[in-house]
């Protein structure tokens, strides 16, 4: 890992906002002065540049994604005749099946 990559903290929904003031505030020359309009740009670009930067964690897949995920290729590969709708109708009966005998 690079000392910049340890150096840079992390922009989350939480901090957001932060950082957007942060990156602006860092751009403002005290010595001018700005009309709203060019206000307004800076805050903008702060922003979108921040959001680039942002860092959205991924949720982990529930069980019912993973199962719903394997047995949709499982009969895909035995039923390549059957058509989207019908697969996730039987995928949707067996995960009732499996809740039932889980329980």
């Amino acid at each position: 890992m690079s000392s910049k990559e340890e150096n840079t903290v992390k922009i989350t929904k939480s901090n957001l906002t932060k950082h957007v003031i942060e990156s602006f505030l860092s751009e403002i020359d005290y010595t001018k002065q700005y009309n709203a309009k060019t206000l307004r740009t800076m805050i903008d670009k702060a922003y979108k540049e921040t959001k680039e930067k942002m860092v959205v964690p991924k949720k982990a897949p529930s069980e019912y994604n993973l199962f719903v995920k394997q047995k949709n290729k499982e009969l895909k590969l035995e039923n390549p005749e059957m058509n989207n709708t019908e697969i996730f109708k039987k995928t949707a009966e067996l995960w009732n099946e499996y809740k039932k005998t889980k329980a």
